[in-house]
């Protein structure tokens, strides 16, 4: 048996140099950490393995925790006995989990966590001098409450509202001496609402060919957030993609600096409509700044949707917090309520009490102003544009999977829907479709996001 286990040993060596080669996606910063991004069924991407597999192998540009798993020593040595151990725990062999040091999680009562969750960590290997007051739970710095300890487990308690990630344990004064749990819990103050598996009639009789022809759609269930991302929520996310070095900011923008969509715009640090080098509409720009240190939000606009975001900078908020942008049939059967409204607001219709839309307030508002529509979901109708996943075709309607379609292969133009602040009653149609190429930023466009 211990012949095999050095055969299998051997083979992960040889992909651990490959790997630095062919598959380096290398965190830089000191408090960077590795995932392996495990799935449902415990199983792990094989380029997030790779990535695992590389980082181990260079134990220079590691973060310190790092170096802790498997006893890797400061010349990057590892017991291959421990890394095979690491291994069976990525590929769903042993109870998912990522652990960074000595004692192990023995499993989880579930691996999917949301808002108001209890979650039980099943541990081994604790020492008896360990007690309840030394042991802390954090997801992404902000600790939460723990509602249980003893020695063979920990009930740790999900806020309502919370910023999601990584949810870490520590025990005692070294903080160094902490596991993570690979899981996604939340984003900072989202709510997903849950959308039921349903049919629904997709498109409209418009004199917009790109609305015909009316087509039976099937979807999964889905959740989506309640609202469009506010200025606050993606500054959180700017925050944490910059100590990760995700993005890089020019004195005019931020930049993308890792995966796939490297080198390209997120977002604008636009000062509204300038003529002839004069502001005409201060009003109407990107009310996110940074310092040269960190992103923040002008007082007072925290609570609007972060606009002068690019489709790109979108796809890497909601890559970031493993949720997705919402394909244009998502959208359409969350605006329409399950009622088939022609609007997304609270009764199906429109005006300047259920929707922000016709430069009526001329901005953009709060989240939450206007009643929300049968699903609970605000502003599907007005507000800001919101991106979605697919490319645009106008000739989509006309040869779309009847069961969760989510748009052709390619193209060379995003879609995005919802109308805005400053469309006509009729651009803010559940059915109207937008296009815009993945770079476009302007005033009225924003997002929300989806978990499937």
């Amino acid at each position: 048996m211990r012949k095999a286990f050095l055969f299998i040993g051997l083979f992960f060596l040889i992909i651990l140099s490959v790997s630095g080669a062919a598959f380096s996606r290398t965190l830089t910063t000191a408090s960077s950490t590795y995932r392996g991004d495990i799935n449902e069924d415990g199983q792990v991407n094989v380029f997030d393995l790779l990535e695992i597999l590389d980082m181990l192998s260079n134990p220079q540009v590691q973060p310190e925790r790092a170096k802790l798993i498997a006893d890797m020593d400061e010349s990057g040595s590892v017991n291959i006995f421990d890394l095979l151990g690491l291994l069976g725990v990525l590929s769903g062999a042993e109870t998912p989990g990522m652990i960074y040091w000595g004692p192990a999680i023995a499993g989880l009562s579930q691996k999917s966590v949301d808002s108001g969750d209890t979650l039980t960590v099943y541990v081994e290997n604790f020492d008896e001098t360990i007690t309840a007051d030394s042991v802390k739970a954090y997801i992404d710095e902000k600790e939460l409450d723990i509602l249980e300890f003893n020695l063979e487990k920990i009930m740790i308690v999900i806020p309502q509202r919370f910023y999601g990630g990584w949810l870490r344990l520590v025990v005692g004064a070294d903080t160094t001496n902490s596991m993570y749990i690979v899981k996604i819990a939340g984003i900072s103050n989202i709510y997903m609402v849950s959308i039921p598996a349903d049919s629904f009639q997709m498109g409209t009789h418009s004199v917009e060919i790109d609305e015909r022809p009316i087509h039976t759609v099937a979807l999964d269930a889905f959740q989506i957030s309640d609202t469009e991302i506010t200025n606050s929520q993606y500054a959180i996310y700017l925050n944490v993609a910059l100590a990760l070095g995700d993005i890089t900011v020019t004195p005019d923008s931020v930049i993308g600096a890792s995966g796939e969509y490297r080198g390209r715009t997120y977002l604008e640090f636009s000062d509204g409509f300038i003529v002839d080098s004069t502001v005409i509409d201060s009003i109407n720009r990107c009310w996110i700044k940074y310092d040269g240190t960190s992103f923040d939000v002008e007082p007072g606009m925290e609570g609007w949707p972060v606009v002068f975001v690019t489709w790109y900078g979108a796809y890497a908020f909601a890559e970031h917090y493993r949720v997705s942008l919402p394909t244009e049939a998502e959208w359409e059967c969350a605006a329409r309520g399950g009622l088939q409204f022609d609007y997304g607001t609270v009764d199906g219709t429109i005006s300047g009490e259920t929707a922000n839309y016709d430069k009526i307030v001329n901005s953009p508002t709060d989240i939450r102003n206007y009643e929300a529509n049968p699903y609970g979901l605000y502003d599907m109708a007005g507000n800001v544009g919101e991106w979605c996943s697919d490319w645009y075709d106008e000739n989509y309607y006309s040869y779309s999977p009847s069961h969760n379609p989510t748009g052709p292969e390619n193209g060379e133009l995003r879609t995005f829907r919802g109308g805005s602040w400053q469309t006509c009653d009729w651009a803010c149609r559940s059915a109207n479709r937008f296009f815009a190429g993945p770079s476009y930023r302007i005033s009225y466009v924003g997002f929300r996001v989806v978990r499937r």
